[in-house]
């Protein structure tokens, strides 16, 4: 298309609707092209998450053999020597005190769980604004947000 040959000029204003037909072209042009490359970056970010899930997963597995080789060199140290730390240069081994919560990947499930066992008083619910009723409840005057029924402004919300 010859119109988005020419060199853009950010400066010229739209003097008449060919004017106008040129830059809504280019828009609709644009648009193509932004589809064009998400849909190819998409494809590759696919790809790339794939191969880095696999990666991972192997990595992990040999991270974890290396861990519990150095856990069971710590206990048999620890039972010689109940005093005995394993330092290195690239790290501690050392016991804790304490016991560590994992929690799961779902955590929809454990709040679901939680409420089927009559435990609600342990599940938080986030407040949050709902957008949409917010701006159909409320109407716009010289950039201020205004309670259609009160007449209140909103202090924290701009248009």
């Amino acid at each position: 298309m010859e119109i988005f040959m020419e060199k853009e000029d950010e400066t010229l204003p739209v003097f008449d609707l060919e004017d106008a037909t040129n830059y809504m072209a280019k828009v609709v042009f644009l648009d193509e092209k932004i589809e064009e490359v998400e849909k190819v970056a998409k494809r590759y970010i696919e790809k790339i998450n794939s191969w880095k899930k696999g990666q991972s997963k192997e990595l992990k597995g040999k991270k974890e053999f290396f861990e519990q080789r150095l856990i069971e060199y710590y206990s048999v140290e620890k039972d010689k020597n109940p005093k005995f730390k394993l330092s290195t240069p690239f790290g501690e081994v050392s016991q804790r005190k304490t016991s560590k919560w994992v929690y799961g990947d779902d955590e929809g499930k454990i709040v679901r769980q939680l409420k089927a066992l009559g435990h609600e008083e342990l599940v938080r619910v986030k407040e949050e604004i709902d957008k949409n009723a917010l701006k159909q409840k409320f109407k716009v005057d010289e950039g201020r947000v205004i309670d259609s029924e009160t007449g209140e402004v909103l202090e924290e919300v701009r248009v």
